[in-house]
């Protein structure tokens, strides 16, 4: 990422990361998404078959995530001091001594790793402007998420995960449309992220990662696993080794990408745009 080229504007309670606009650019600011590439190292994906009662109060933190690693790659490097250069900035504008240790930092088995991720609602009297979108039944399939939610919380356009797979022909390559279920641990991915300057108690303020879509690149691995079934877990876990090494041959490339999604969609006057379609993977 350039430095000089970015800035964080306030957004209701959020600071977004957004290009810089020239001074006489009176478009709305764009929201900055970048691309990067891992292995799932932990998931929290739709389908949501919890049970959760109707007008809970944790119906505002529910979220799906995901952690991605690169098993020691030294290209993770770089994808982790892009944060680090990103939690800088917001520090220098909503001042340092508010803004917590970036927390989107995780550790797997010893290894670097990264968490991003996106709630589930918007409480309905913070939601001015966003455009309000239902849950499918791939994401809520029983209903119970939309239940719980009652009238007081919706799923906009901001809450949105976009979940794609890449199919690959020959030297082509395309996208298409993907169910949530497909994504496992052990998979290779790309995700599309923003980043947000959250609120927290006592004024206090964090970083995070806001996922806004995954693509599956290399479901191989978790694949096989799923078509041996007979192993014992002795052998399992041996396999899982074996695995490990595998994903860490084929893991080649990770980068945070500056440039935005091909497709945007159009915002209301005075809102951040924000990326939403698929960059082109290196």
């Amino acid at each position: 990422m350039h430095r000089g080229s970015y800035t964080a504007v306030q957004v209701g309670a959020l600071w977004r990361l957004v290009y810089m606009r020239a001074a006489d650019d009176a478009s709305p600011p764009e929201e900055v998404v970048a691309s990067l590439q891992g292995i799932i190292c932990k998931a929290d994906l739709p389908p949501f078959r919890e049970r959760i009662s109707t007008g809970s109060r944790q119906i505002r933190y529910i979220r799906q995530s995901v952690t991605l690693t690169a098993f020691g790659d030294a290209m993770f490097d770089l994808v982790g001091s892009n944060i680090a250069e990103v939690h800088a900035l917001f520090g220098r504008i909503v001042g340092a001594d508010r803004l917590q240790e970036c927390s989107t930092f995780a550790n797997f088995e010893g290894y670097a790793a990264v968490e991003m991720s996106n709630r589930y609602f918007t409480p309905k009297n913070e939601a001015s402007g966003a455009t309000e979108i239902g849950l499918t039944d791939e994401i809520d399939p029983q209903g119970s998420l939309r239940k719980a939610a009652g009238a007081g919380y919706v799923h906009t356009d901001d809450n949105q995960v976009g979940y794609y797979e890449r199919q690959v022909k020959g030297a082509d390559y395309r996208y298409i449309n993907a169910a949530p279920v497909i994504f496992q641990v052990g998979d290779i991915v790309e995700v599309q992220v923003s980043f947000a300057v959250l609120p927290l108690s006592e004024g206090k303020l964090k970083t995070s990662m806001t996922l806004r879509s995954i693509t599956l690149l290399d479901g191989s691995l978790s694949q096989v696993c799923i078509e041996t079934p007979q192993l014992t877990l002795k052998r399992r876990v041996g396999y899982y080794e074996e695995e490990v090494s595998v994903t860490r041959a084929k893991f080649t490339h990770m980068e945070i990408d500056d440039e935005a999604a091909e497709k945007r969609a159009g915002d209301p006057e005075g809102s951040v745009k924000k990326g939403t379609g698929i960059d082109k993977v290196d």
